[in-house]
């Protein structure tokens, strides 16, 4: 079964489903909390005070959707990879793959991790190439939640001029109808996320020059690629 695979550039003729996203979530808590505080305004004499009590904390709850909208906002237009360094995968890969395989323990989540790379040097910031890895972890974590035995690996290898790291989960998978969202901002299937991870991490990715491929199939599991150039090349 061919994958479905799904590459980080946005074509400039989705910018419109991406504010109809922004639409979207952003007009929903708009017109709810309008709707409640009419209610609150309009019968304010006629309500008691537990209605009354019950209309604010709704109100509350809906200014709440807001600010966590901008503050997911803020933090996607804040994201960039920083200053660019020479990177070691050797130190890196040991220290992040003892952190992950913690994290992934403590879920009961099975983690199987390849061995580093010895001598392999690309070209990034350590603090951005952690954050992107968390935020596919974090998605490939989401993927197995519902699995009946949940497995997570990561394993590297060195491509060309370039470096893969690869995180498999043994999710659902699937090819559906959204697939071709799932960079857009904000866009999510699950209503308790933003949709932020993938597109934070393809900014990211961008700022060091790499590349992020997402692929799923139709019998189950997905796979996220990381490319990172090796020091010294160019794109």
């Amino acid at each position: 079964m061919v994958p479905s695979e799904h590459s980080k550039n946005i074509p400039m003729d989705q910018l419109d489903r991406i504010f109809s996203i922004l639409r979207h979530e952003f007009g929903n808590s708009v017109n709810s909390l309008k709707v409640t505080l009419e209610v609150l305004c309009n019968s304010f004499s006629l309500l008691d005070d537990g209605k009354k009590l019950d209309l604010l904390h709704l109100a509350r709850e809906q200014v709440a959707k807001q600010h966590n909208f901008l503050n997911g906002l803020r933090a996607y237009t804040r994201t960039a990879a920083g200053d660019l360094t020479a990177i070691s995968i050797d130190p890196f890969w040991s220290e992040y793959m003892q952190m992950v395989s913690s994290r992934l323990a403590a879920r009961n989540i099975r983690f199987n991790q390849s061995a580093p790379m010895e001598n392999c040097v690309v070209t990034g910031n350590r603090a951005a190439l952690q954050r992107l890895l968390d935020l596919l972890v974090d998605n490939a974590v989401d993927a197995v939640e519902d699995a009946e035995k949940p497995a997570i690996a990561i394993s590297s290898f060195t491509s060309d001029r370039f470096v893969d790291i690869i995180i498999q989960d043994n999710g659902e998978g699937g090819v559906s109808e959204n697939q071709h969202k799932i960079f857009l901002p904000f866009f999510s299937t699950r209503k308790d996320r933003l949709g932020l991870g993938l597109p934070m991490a393809c900014k990211l990715l961008e700022g060091m020059g790499g590349d992020l491929k997402i692929s799923s199939r139709a019998t189950g599991g997905s796979k996220a690629r990381v490319r990172l150039l090796l020091k010294g090349e160019a794109l």
